[in-house]
């Protein structure tokens, strides 16, 4: 070979090299990107990514009944997957002595679809009876369901103790003294730091209000004696637990416990209040000017002052149920008449939703971006991310509640107990023929109801 063709081949050699070089390096950049080939277009296109967190995490993922070499993660470290062209995937999730976690997921070029919810229960549920023999009909738990009131009948008529979950020891609240047994309890209402509790009941077929405080919650205040009033719709406020506000002949006033006072009227013709969950110093009421005679959602802070009118134009025929989320970022009103639900974006004063479901009631999710309701037949939530509703459930419904952790719904049924996803996916029926619905910790492990015998159940489902 000449010393010319020589130079020849080596820049072509040198010249296929880089161009390899070049291509190859094109190739891992665009899939390191997250992108794939298109055969049919010839060009690169963007992947979708999973993103896989598991309680217990480790678990196998399946991808269209293939056994991927993948894992879920943690909800610290979760496993992030950009492997998905475009288009729907069947996913399953195993893990040894768990039952299986199936759901179809979507992936679209560039975006992200999350599945950092995915709750594997047990096959064997840990059961245990923490009560026998007391024929348990009612149960009223605190917030944080560290404390459970449990109403029992015997020859006497009910006796209420108060059940503490850490210690497991019951505390007897309700008795000769102060509040006499057989009176008819309608409802117990937690202070928001489950530190005192109002009873709501009928005594001698009056209606009656206690305050139950201290240790043991053996101090008794008779509110209905104390003050001589007729009060109705008491809530606590979220400031102190020495405060309560009332509604009294359509007033709304705040009570102090302490100084054993009661406010004027903070706003007057008040139809139904809130108290905003998060800004602490804001309420939120339904007012009918009687002059006008027109009704509009009202908020004012807890003293009564800077009143400022939200929602304008309500029909004053109607009666409303408020449901406020945050610091008021967002109001879900539903009519108690046409049973629509109205949801409100504080944050520009707009109509963000119609949703017409005959609702009768209505529960904001821990981050506010799903809302669950429904009736006694049905059961919705509705994901403003992806402004899309999802049927949750169908049946004879008797409550439904978010799980704290955004993603699970907690329904009784007249038959069963249910954990299902938000979308109505992955359901399990943790108790059959359940008296009282499930009452959780949060701690995506155990769970307490009342069974058909009467008796406190404790379930361990992961």
């Amino acid at each position: 070979m000449n010393i010319k063709l020589k130079h020849i081949y080596l820049c072509l050699s040198y010249s296929f090299l880089a161009l390899s070089f070049i291509a190859l390096t094109y190739v891992l950049i665009n899939l390191s990107q997250g992108n794939h080939f298109d055969f049919k277009s010839r060009t690169w296109k963007q992947n979708g990514m999973f993103i896989f967190s598991s309680k217990p995490a480790g678990a196998s993922i399946y991808i269209n009944d293939k056994l991927s070499k993948y894992r879920t993660g943690s909800t610290m470290i979760m496993r992030k997957l950009d492997i998905f062209s475009p288009g729907e995937y069947d996913i399953k999730v195993t893990k040894d002595g768990y039952i299986s976690w199936n759901k179809k997921l979507v992936s679209e070029a560039g975006l992200v679809t999350w599945a950092n919810y995915i709750w594997l229960i047990k096959k064997d549920i840990g059961i245990k009876e923490l009560t026998s023999g007391q024929k348990i009909t009612r149960v009223f738990p605190s917030h944080d369901s560290k404390k459970i009131i449990l109403e029992t009948i015997n020859s006497g008529g009910s006796s209420f103790y108060v059940y503490e979950v850490d210690s497991n020891r019951q505390i007897q609240i309700i008795g000769k003294e102060k509040i006499p047994l057989g009176t008819k309890v309608n409802n117990f209402i937690w202070s928001n730091n489950d530190n005192k509790i109002i009873v709501d009941a009928m005594v001698s077929g009056t209606k009656k209000y206690f305050i139950l405080s201290g240790k043991d919650f053996a101090d008794v205040s008779n509110l209905t004696d104390l003050f001589n009033l007729d009060f109705s719709s008491l809530t606590w406020s979220a400031n102190s637990e020495d405060e309560i506000f009332c509604l009294k002949n359509d007033s709304l006033h705040r009570i102090n416990l302490s100084e054993r006072s009661i406010t004027a009227a903070i706003v007057d013709k008040v139809l139904v209040f809130n108290i905003v969950p998060k800004d602490k110093n804001k309420i939120l009421y339904i007012r009918k000017d009687p002059k006008t005679l027109e009704t509009a959602l009202w908020q004012t802070d807890v003293s009564g002052n800077n009143k400022l009118i939200i929602i304008e134009g309500l029909s004053p025929e109607e009666a409303y149920g408020i449901y406020a989320y945050g610091n008021l970022e967002k109001v879900a009103l539903i009519s108690k008449k046409s049973k629509n639900i109205t949801v409100m974006d504080m944050n520009d004063k707009s109509k963000e939703l119609d949703l017409s479901k005959e609702a009768t009631f209505a529960e904001w999710s821990e981050n506010g971006k799903r809302l669950l309701y429904g009736n006694n037949r049905s059961v919705w939530s509705y994901d403003f991310d992806k402004k899309k509703e999802y049927k949750v459930f169908e049946g004879d419904i008797i409550s439904a509640l978010w799980y704290p952790d955004n993603a699970h719904v907690v329904i009784q049924s007249r038959n069963d107990n249910i954990l299902i996803e938000f979308d109505g996916a992955n359901r399990t029926n943790l108790a059959s023929s359940p008296i009282s619905r499930l009452i959780f910790t949060g701690d995506h492990k155990t769970f307490y109801y009342i069974d058909d015998n009467g008796n406190l159940i404790q379930l361990d489902v992961s």
